[in-house]
């Protein structure tokens, strides 16, 4: 989406088009819009208030401005208004074939009256509901082996901040002024056959801002190295836009629990899984009729509190004890993202006997300093087919399809297919979007957006510059400042200029640039490192890369903090590179880079007195000749049933439940312009991560390796093992905490990780400490060398706590670990640590 800088002409487009939307406000024969706004008798807006129709499961909750929007049939409706702590409230109101608007004040109450037991044992009869829910929930889990179903999903997102209000005729304190909406809505199709699913896209609207992941200035050291991010990310929509996609969550109360990622890093409990009657209270509210059934009204609370749980109303239909609707809230502790997140479900009988989903409907919010984003996502399931026929190979890993005519639909074309009445701001945001795109998308309004942009604020000359040119579809970005200053380089201060170029073609191609030169003050040297590449083959991430590099090289690049700076870590070198990457088949990976390299120990370097004082002897160069080296790198990697999304010239990988398998092979060639490396290594990788439900994850890492050749092979190209630092904890998948001085090795070793995290499942059962909200963790590592039959085993356990910093998330952590060597004996030592949330994956490093 783009932001419309230009007041004076978003002022006129916004005044010409803003009577559109009510052209395009098409009536549904079926149903009227009920909206108004929930307060309190201080005139303070109700948040999450129950809006429901009487004797009916058609509900919704008032989002956190204390509106609601509620369709309804033509004719008298009695409406329901239900909060906790306030009287409940009753309207009669006739929707005379048109939108209605009723603004609503509830009362609060006097006194809370005390649980009233309904049956004559003592005991509410919503416990023996629930209980035969629980035995029927097997075959309401998957009603049918597979089918087909038309699919319709809405995702809006409202951006508001609060504002000083500077008017002397209105002294308010502050006032809530609207910035920006985001809007993306999809119709297509749904295809199932358990497990498989496909989703394809046939029309597709998105006016979003976009979403890279988490960014950050960099000076010069990486607390969690070496992580295995993506190297190119797909940009993805604003991740606060929830199921956009639905492959993204699946909220099947019929299990046990619910594991979604987005929006929980806990798996989330079912008010009827099997163990339910222990996490849960439940009580009786109604018993109505509707559509010739008898439907019981539950009121669900949560029982304890060291769990992920609901609290909300769910519809069980008498006799048949399936769920008919549901209106659920999460506890907003256990949400990763959003402050409040709100489920609606409903289910309709296909073919008279069949429960399957009609809509879903999701209402959150998120605070953020001054800035409120409200969210709204509704997905809507209709015209079911029951056990289709489906051509062979239909189904795959590829779960959804958005086709290259999707996103040429027209207004009138969307107007015909909604099946609810989108809201009046909706409706005004996506016409005035829609009407003006033509000008938005001329050469005129483009360059006046790349003035605007091109134009150099002070914040930038800190932060970072970019420049674009819209036409060209070509950007440079440069470092700022801040992130330039390197005052722990080679031999003392350096600084950086850094910078990244972009050109994008049709049809997903593009070119991409790196550059970074760096100078030392204290021993007046230039360096540079200058890299480009090229997608011709976007779908299978085909990219040839071409690299040259003068620069300060390192012995391992994944060393101990410590010895991150020290001066014995670096060498000089520099390198001539050529490389290809290319998918091969879903899944199945190779990467092959051939470089070459001059190495040469850093002689005559002036050292910072900062750091000999720091480092002392770890402060010396490396000793060893100048030397040549040819070097091949293949790397092949499988991801286990990789499943992924196509959309028009890309494809979007998405995370697989399976074991992911790297063999690496890299080669010394002699010979060639002098080379005198002759080795020949292999190493393999496996590593996964295993959801154990609510007793948490467990992630492995092994790798294995050994030197089939060895006859000339530089320190450089040995194997090395992270050393281990005083006090803090490193990645407990890729390094141990107690090893010692760094190691290396050119023959056999087998290095395994396990990390297991409880999750908090442990702690949260015991009194005081669980409102601390610790997160509880342990595991092992091993590595066995050949070299001297060396053995290194540890074992740690230790407690973690998530703090968040405007939209970061990061956790600290306090452990303690115990080893034992070949080289040392028993000991144990306290560490800490700390870990950031990415964004992108939605997951932790370690």
């Amino acid at each position: 989406m783009l932001i419309h800088s230009d007041k004076s002409v978003c002022l006129f487009l916004m005044k010409k088009y803003l009577f559109i939307p009510l052209l395009f406000l098409s009536v549904k024969a079926f149903a009227f819009q009920l909206t108004g706004i929930i307060t309190d008798e201080q005139n303070t807006p109700l948040p999450y208030v129950t809006v429901y129709k009487q004797n009916s499961t058609l509900a919704v909750s008032s989002n956190i401005k204390g509106q609601y929007f509620l369709e309804l049939p033509s004719g008298k409706q009695t409406i329901v208004f239900q909060a906790l702590g306030y009287e409940k409230k009753i309207v009669e109101i006739e929707i005379n074939d048109q939108h209605q608007r009723l603004n609503v004040i509830l009362t609060t109450k006097a006194t809370e009256l005390q649980e009233v037991n309904i049956s004559t044992q003592g005991k509410d009869p919503a416990y023996e509901i629930i209980k035969n829910a629980i035995k029927s929930r097997e075959k309401f889990r998957k009603p049918v082996n597979s089918y087909s179903c038309n699919l319709y999903i809405k995702s809006s997102l409202e951006k508001e901040f609060l504002k000083k209000d500077t008017s002397k005729t209105n002294p308010l304190p502050e006032k809530i002024t609207k910035e920006k909406m985001n809007f993306i809505e999809s119709y297509g199709k749904y295809y199932v056959d358990y497990p498989n699913t496909k989703e394809i896209k046939e029309a597709y609207h998105d006016i979003s801002e976009k979403f890279t992941g988490t960014a950050g200035a960099s000076f010069g050291i990486s607390i969690t190295q070496n992580r295995d991010l993506p190297v190119y990310a797909e940009p993805g929509v604003n991740r606060f836009l929830f199921k956009t996609n639905i492959a993204e969550a699946d909220f099947n109360f019929y299990y046990n629990t619910l594991d979604i990622p987005v929006l929980s890093s806990s798996p989330l409990v079912s008010p009827i899984s099997s163990g339910a009657l222990l996490s849960y209270k439940y009580k009786l509210e109604e018993y109505f009729l509707e559509d010739g059934q008898w439907i019981n009204k539950i009121l669900v609370t949560p029982k304890r509190t060291d769990a992920a749980l609901f609290s909300g109303y769910i519809y069980i239909v008498d006799k048949l004890w399936c769920i008919k609707a549901l209106n659920l809230e999460v506890d907003p502790i256990y949400l990763t993202y959003f402050g409040h997140f709100n489920i609606i479900q409903k289910y309709q009988t296909v073919n008279d006997s069949i429960w399957m989903l009609a809509h879903e409907d999701f209402v959150y919010n998120r605070k953020l300093g001054k800035e409120t984003k409200l969210g709204n996502t509704y997905i809507d399931y209709s015209k079911y087919e029951i056990n289709p026929v489906f051509r062979k190979n239909f189904f795959n890993d590829e779960l959804s399809i958005t086709l290259d005519s999707a996103y040429e639909k027209s207004p009138a074309y969307w107007e015909t297919l909604r099946p609810i009445t989108l809201k009046a701001d909706e409706l005004t945001f996506i016409h005035t979007e829609d009407s003006i795109e033509n000008i938005l998308s001329s050469s005129a309004y483009k360059l006046k957006q790349d003035s605007i942009v091109n134009r150099i604020k002070w914040e930038e000359i800190i932060f970072g510059v970019s420049f674009q040119n819209s036409i060209k579809k070509q950007s440079i970005y440069l470092n700022g400042l801040l992130p330039s200053m390197n005052p722990f380089g080679v031999g003392g201060y350096r600084h950086r200029l850094e910078g990244t170029y972009k050109k994008e073609f049709s049809r997903g191609y593009d070119i991409r640039t790196n550059f970074l030169f760096n100078y030392g003050f204290n021993n007046k040297d230039l360096k540079g490192d200058f890299s480009t590449s090229y997608l011709y083959l976007p779908k299978q991430f085909a990219r040839i890369h071409v690299r040259y590099a003068d620069e300060y090289g390192v012995l391992n690049s994944f060393e101990s903090i410590t010895r991150t700076f020290s001066m014995s870590n670096y060498v000089g070198q520099k390198t001539y590179g050529l490389g290809n990457e290319i998918e091969l088949f879903n899944g199945l990976s190779l990467d092959v880079f051939g470089e070459y390299v001059t190495k040469r120990p850093l002689n005559n370097i002036k050292f910072s007195s900062w750091s000999r004082q720091a480092f002392g002897a770890d402060d010396s160069t490396a000793v060893f000749n100048p030397t040549n080296l040819a070097l091949l790198d293949v790397k092949i990697t499988y991801v286990i049933k990789q499943q992924y999304r196509t959309e028009p010239y890309k494809k979007i990988k998405l995370a697989s439940k399976y074991p992911t398998i790297t063999l690496s092979y890299r080669k010394g060639i002699p010979g060639i312009l002098n080379s005198v490396s002759d080795f020949d290594f292999i190493q393999l990788q496996a590593k996964d991560e295993i959801k154990l439900g609510t007793a948490g994850a467990s992630k492995w890492n092994i790798y294995t390796g050994r030197y089939f050749n060895n006859k000339s092979i530089l320190l450089t190209e040995n194997k090395f093992f992270r050393g281990s630092d005083d006090y803090f904890f490193s990645n407990p998948l890729k390094s141990f905490q107690l090893l010692g001085p760094s190691l290396n090795t050119s023959n056999e070793f087998l290095q395994a990780h396990y990390l297991h995290s409880f999750n908090g499942s442990l702690l949260n059962k015991v009194p005081l400490i669980k409102k601390l909200h610790l997160l509880e963790v342990g595991g092992a590592g091993i590595l066995l060398i050949k070299d001297n039959n060396f053995k290194h085993a540890e074992i740690y356990g230790g407690l973690e706590k998530v703090f968040r910093i405007k939209e970061q998330r990061f956790k600290i952590g306090c452990y303690y670990v115990v080893s034992n060597s070949t080289y040392s004996t028993l000991s144990g030592q306290i560490k800490f640590g700390i870990d950031f949330f990415d964004s992108f994956n939605n997951s932790w490093s370690y």
